[in-house]
């Protein structure tokens, strides 16, 4: 799974997305749980500009990523949107899972207020 990360991430990186999700889809064929990969499908959404799915894959990554702070940088990308949608309600599911990973920190219990 390792050689079809790094061979997505080279694709991504050489601006073929297609090939990336490609390569991706099959990684997950072999490994269902690796983060960075749930990341990298993440931003090749993002890059596109479809929202709504680079979230899916931001909360996928979240779900297997061992380290809290960056469970909470992937989440971060939801909220922001939801925000400048004005979907506030969205925004504050995503703020209590947030405050759920990090209960003392202060810059979630403040946007959490």
């Amino acid at each position: 799974y390792t050689y079809l990360f790094g061979k997505a991430l080279a694709e991504f990186q050489w601006k073929d997305s297609e090939s990336a999700k490609a390569s991706l889809e099959s990684l997950f064929k072999l490994k269902s749980d690796y983060a960075p990969a749930y990341l990298l499908m993440a931003q090749i959404y993002q890059q596109r500009g479809d929202a709504n799915k680079a979230i899916s894959f931001f909360d996928s990554a979240a779900k297997y990523e061992p380290e809290i702070n960056n469970k909470i940088k992937y989440k971060q990308f939801a909220v922001s949107k939801y925000i400048k949608e004005n979907d506030f309600k969205h925004a504050y599911d995503k703020l209590k899972e947030m405050h759920a990973l990090a209960p003392k920190d202060l810059k979630i219990v403040h946007y959490y207020a």
